[in-house]
C-alpha cells in the first residue's frame, strides 16, 4: 500500500492524532505492562486485594490492538506499508499463536485457562507488533528528521524512585514491598539470595531478573548516547544514569542480570564499530547468536569440570538444578514425544507454578526460554520464535543505521544479549514490550520537513540526529 498525496494540513493533523494515540493510550499502557508489580502492590495497600490482574491488562491490550491495526487497515489508500516482509511475517507469526491456542484446545491435553495463560505468558506482546509497525510506517510517510527533545525523560524520571527503592531494599536487607502469594493475586520470586543471606533489589517488579531488564534498558539508553557523543550539556546526566543503572544492576544479586547488563552495554560500544567496519545485519545476528551458543557451552563445561561448591556467584548450585531439569525435560517431552505432531507442536506445558496449578501438574524448574518454548509450541513454535527475533533484530539495525538515534542502539544492544540471556532463563515478551515503547518514543521524535517524498527516509538516514 501507498500513501496517497494529500495537503500539509491533512499530514500535520493526521501525525497529531497518532501522537496524541502514542501518549494517551499506547504508551501508559506500556508503562502499566512494564511496571505492572507497582500496579498491584497499590491495590494490595489500598484495597486489600488485587482484583487487576495481568491477565486483564493483557486483555485489554489484545482488543485494542486488533481495533487499532484494524482502523489503519480501513484507511484504505492511504496506509502505507514500508516493510511489507516484515508485517506480514509479523501477523503470520500472531496468526500462528492463535492456531496453536485452538490446537492445545481441540487436543483437549491442557486445561483452557492454563493454555490462554501460558500463550499470554510467552507471546502476548507480540500481538502489539504489527500495530507499532504500520503507525511507524504511516508517521514516516513523508519527509521527517529525529530531533530528540528529550523523548525518554518519562522513562528517566520513573527510573530514579525505582532505582532508589531497589539500593534501599538491599542496604535495609529487607524487601519493604509486599511479597505476596498466589491466592493474593501475585507473588514475588525468590526476594532473597539464601547462601548469603541478602535480600534482591527487586523493586516494583516481581523478581529480581524482571527488574533487571528495565535496569537493562535504561543503561543501554545512557550508554548509547554517550558513545553517539550527544549534546555535551547533558553528557554529565547520561553518566550519572549509566552509573546509577550499573549500581541497580549490582543491587539485583542475579548473575543472569549482570550478563544482561554487561553485554548489552558492550554491543552498544561495539556495534557502531562494526557497521563502520561494513558488518552486515546477518553478520552481526550471527554474532550475537555464535557468542551465545559458545558461552553457554562454556558454562556447562565449566560445571561439568569444575562442580565448584563456593558462595556467592562461583555457587553454580542452582545452575545444577536448571542443566538437570533442561535434560530431564527434554528426554521425557520432547525426545520421548508420544507422537509426531507433539514434537512439531509441543505437548502443551510451561514453567511456573501459576501454570501448574492451572494445569494441575508439579511445577516444572529449568529457567531456559528456548526450552519454554519448545516444551509449549514444539520444533515448529520454536523455529517461528527464532525468526521473529532475527526478523526484529535486523529491524532495530535498519532504523539505526537510517536515523542514527540513540534508541535504535540501546534496543540493538538488547538483542545482542537475548540469544545468551534467553538460554540461562525464562525471557519471552518483555523484549518485545520494550520494542513496542522504543518504536513510540521514535515516532514522538520525528519532526516533519516538507511533502510526502519517496525519498524522504534515504534522505533522512544522511542527516546527523539532532540531539537537543
Amino acid at each position: 500500500m501507498t500513501l496517497a498525496q494529500g495537503r500539509p494540513q491533512e499530514l500535520s493533523a493526521r501525525g497529531a492524532k497518532s501522537h496524541h494515540v502514542l501518549r494517551l493510550l499506547i504508551l501508559p499502557y506500556l508503562y502499566t505492562s512494564l511496571l505492572f508489580y507497582a500496579v498491584v502492590q497499590v491495590q494490595e495497600s489500598t484495597l486489600g486485594k488485587v482484583y487487576v490482574m495481568h491477565q486483564h491488562i493483557r486483555l485489554v491490550g489484545l482488543v485494542g490492538a486488533l481495533i487499532g491495526t484494524a482502523a489503519y487497515v480501513l484507511q484504505g489508500s492511504r496506509v502505507r506499508i514500508r516493510r511489507p516482509t516484515l508485517v506480514t511475517f509479523s501477523l503470520f507469526y500472531c496468526a500462528f499463536v492463535v492456531f496453536d491456542l485452538g490446537l492445545k484446545l481441540a487436543r483437549g491435553t491442557v486445561q483452557p485457562g492454563a493454555a490462554a495463560y501460558a500463550e499470554t505468558y510467552l507471546y502476548f506482546f507480540v500481538f502489539l507488533i504489527p500495530l507499532m509497525l504500520v503507525m511507524s510506517d504511516n508517521e514516516s510517510s513523508g519527509q521527517s528528521m529525529i530531533v530528540e527533545r528529550g523523548a525518554f525523560r518519562t522513562l528517566y524520571l520513573a527510573a530514579m524512585p525505582v532505582f532508589a527503592l531497589g539500593y534501599a531494599q538491599v542496604l535495609l536487607n529487607t524487601p519493604i514491598l509486599s511479597l505476596g502469594d498466589e491466592a493474593a493475586g501475585y507473588v514475588v520470586q525468590v526476594p532473597t539470595r539464601s547462601d548469603i543471606g541478602q535480600v534482591r533489589a527487586f523493586s516494583v517488579f516481581g523478581s529480581a531478573f524482571t527488574y533487571g531488564h528495565f535496569v537493562t534498558l535504561v543503561g543501554a539508553l545512557a550508554a548509547s548516547y554517550l558513545v553517539l557523543r550527544g549534546r555535551p550539556s547533558r553528557r554529565g546526566w547520561f553518566t550519572a544514569l549509566l552509573v546509577a543503572s550499573a549500581l541497580a544492576a549490582t543491587s539485583t544479586l542475579t548473575r543472569n542480570t549482570y550478563v544482561e547488563f554487561l553485554l548489552t552495554v558492550g554491543a552498544v560500544v561495539v556495534i557502531p564499530f562494526l557497521l563502520r567496519k561494513g558488518w552486515s545485519n546477518r553478520l552481526l545476528v550471527s554474532a550475537s547468536a555464535g557468542f551465545a551458543a559458545t558461552a553457554y557451552g562454556a558454562m556447562v563445561a565449566f560445571f561439568l569440570l569444575v562442580r565448584l561448591q563456593a558462595r556467592g556467584l562461583l555457587n553454580l548450585s542452582t545452575f545444577e538444578i536448571r542443566l538437570t531439569n533442561v535434560v530431564a525435560v527434554v528426554e521425557r517431552y520432547i525426545v520421548g514425544a508420544p507422537s509426531f505432531s507433539t514434537l512439531i507442536f509441543g505437548p502443551g506445558y510451561i514453567q511456573g507454578e501459576k501454570f501448574a496449578d492451572l494445569q494441575g501438574i508439579h511445577r516444572l524448574l529449568f529457567d531456559n526460554t528456548y526450552v519454554d518454548v519448545l516444551l509449549f509450541s514444539g520444533v515448529v513454535g520454536l523455529l517461528l520464535f527464532a525468526a521473529f527475533f532475527v526478523a526484529m533484530f535486523g529491524y532495530a539495525l535498519d532504523r539505526f543505521r537510517r536515523t542514527g538515534a540513540y534508541w535504535w542502539l540501546a534496543l540493538s544492544g538488547m538483542y545482542f544479549s537475548y540469544p545468551l540471556v534467553a538460554a540461562a532463563n525464562i525471557h519471552t515478551s518483555a523484549l518485545y514490550l520494550i520494542t513496542c515503547m522504543v518504536i513510540a518514543y521514535d515516532m514522538l521524535a520525528r519532526r516533519r520537513t516538507g511533502l510526502p517524498n519517496r525519498n524522504a527516509e534515504s534522505r533522512m538516514a544522511a542527516k546527523p540526529v539532532a540531539q537537543q
